[in-house]
C-alpha cells in the first residue's frame, strides 16, 4: 500500500499514512481513505506497478513449499487489497488461503470493502486476531507491519522485520527477526528437531 501511495503521491497521504503508524486513526479507516484519494480508472496501471515493482520475499516459494510438505496449516492474512496482492500471490493457489480487504472500481475513486473486519472491534479491515483466535494449536505469526500489530501480542511465535520489530521492541512482545523465508524455514526445522 506504502509503495502505491508513494507512487500515486495524493494530496493528504502522508498525513494519513503517518495518522495510521501513530494509532491515531483506525487502519481500517486509514486504508480506505487512502484508497479514496485514487481515481478508479488506474486500476490496470496500478496492478502493473505491482506486478514490476512488489517481489515476493526470498524463500517465500520455498516456506510454502515446506509448510504444504509438512501439513501446516498457512493462512495469509494481509491489510492489504485483493487487487493489489493478486499479482503477486495466486488466490486459487490451494496451498494456502489468502484474506485481505476487497476493492471495488464502480465509484470515481477506489472504494474499499473490508470483508474480513471484526464487527466487534473496527480497529482493522482484516481483523488477523479473530482468524488467528479462530485456529488451534500453535499460531505464528510473521509480519513486517503495523497490520500485523494486534495479532503480534496473541501469537504463541512471531517473526517480525521492519516496523513490527518496531512495535514489538516497544511493547516488550517476544520476536525473532527475520530477512528473508529460508531463515524461517530453519527455525521451524529446529522446533522438529525438538518435538520428535
Amino acid at each position: 500500500i506504502i509503495a502505491v501511495m508513494n507512487h500515486y503521491n495524493p494530496p493528504n497521504k502522508d498525513k494519513i499514512i503517518q495518522d495510521i503508524l501513530d494509532f491515531k486513526i483506525s487502519i481500517k479507516s486509514g486504508v480506505t481513505a487512502l484508497f479514496q484519494l485514487i481515481p478508479s480508472v488506474n486500476k490496470s496501471e496500478i496492478e502493473a506497478f505491482v506486478a514490476d515493482q512488489i517481489k515476493k520475499r526470498a524463500g517465500f516459494e520455498e516456506f510454502v513449499d515446506f509448510c504444504n510438505k509438512n501439513r501446516i496449516k498457512l493462512d495469509i492474512t494481509s491489510g492489504g487489497i485483493d487487487f493489489l496482492i493478486e499479482p503477486i500471490l495466486t488466490f486459487s493457489d490451494t496451498r494456502y488461503a489468502i484474506y485481505s480487504n476487497s476493492a471495488h472500481f464502480e465509484s470515481e475513486f477506489i472504494q474499499v470493502e473490508n470483508i474480513n473486519a471484526n464487527p466487534a472491534c473496527d480497529t482493522c479491515g482484516t481483523c488477523k486476531v479473530k482468524l488467528l483466535e479462530s485456529e488451534a494449536n500453535f499460531e505464528i505469526v510473521i509480519g513486517d507491519s503495523v497490520t500485523d500489530y494486534y495479532s503480534s501480542r496473541l501469537a504463541h511465535a512471531v517473526f517480525a522485520t521492519h516496523g513490527l520489530q518496531d512495535y514489538c521492541k516497544n511493547d516488550q512482545i517476544p520476536y525473532t527477526p527475520f530477512n528473508n523465508f529460508f531463515e524461517i524455514i530453519e527455525v521451524f526445522k529446529l522446533w522438529q528437531t525438538r518435538i520428535k
